[in-house]
């Protein structure tokens, strides 16, 4: 696949070579890269701003509270 070659053949975020997955647009379904298992679970979590925002809050109120 020429895309997992013009990434070097690993994760377009990390450099892991495991579980590869294509990553790609949801309302689009344009290609965007190859990524790890890890790193597209990771990166939808980063896309849902909703989920986001309270995972945020939810480590600031963390590290407030036993900081």
């Amino acid at each position: 696949m020429r895309t997992l070659e013009a990434q070097g053949g690993h994760c377009a975020i990390c450099p892991s070579t495991a579980r590869l997955v294509v990553d790609h647009n949801h309302k689009t379904n344009a290609l965007r890269g190859i990524l790890c298992h890890r790193c597209n679970v990771r990166l939808a979590a980063v896309e849902d701003l909703d989920f986001k925002n309270k995972a945020e809050n939810y480590l600031a109120k963390l590290h407030h509270d036993f900081g």
